[in-house]
């Protein structure tokens, strides 16, 4: 049994897990592969991901997010972080400062940053992503 505090993370990866099989070895070898690597986890959370994925119905409460150890502070654009993450969780100007400034000073520490109902997550965590963030 999953801990309740890993299923989303399990059931994101999952799913770009399966996108990224299924691109690199084309669609029936990537199943294939997905069958075969599934089968050692829980039934429901198999299912879980796989209906998510043909779905497209699947949005998270929170994205947990974090900069890689090796990350300068100069390769960060703090601005652009501030505002993609305002964007995400609506939090205040303040609040938002405040985390991507305390991720940077202590990059092996991560966060859960709360979605708003109605972001398209996917889109978020490219978009984290792309301003250097490892999203979980």
């Amino acid at each position: 049994m999953i801990p309740e505090g890993h299923k989303e993370s399990i059931i994101i990866t999952g799913i770009d897990f399966i996108k990224s099989i299924t691109k690199a070895y084309g669609s029936e070898t990537g199943m294939n592969l997905w069958s075969q690597i599934s089968t050692v986890l829980d039934p429901n959370i198999k299912s879980e991901i796989f209906f998510a994925l043909i779905t497209g119905n699947y949005s998270p409460e929170y994205l947990t997010i974090g900069f890689p150890l090796n990350t300068a502070r100069n390769d960060i654009k703090i601005i652009n972080c501030i505002k993609e993450i305002r964007m995400a969780s609506n939090l205040s100007l303040i609040d938002a400062k405040n985390l991507v400034e305390e991720l940077i000073e202590c990059p092996s520490r991560t966060v859960r940053l709360p979605l708003i109902k109605e972001a398209n997550w996917i889109i978020i965590k490219k978009n984290l992503q792309d301003l250097k963030f490892v999203v979980y």
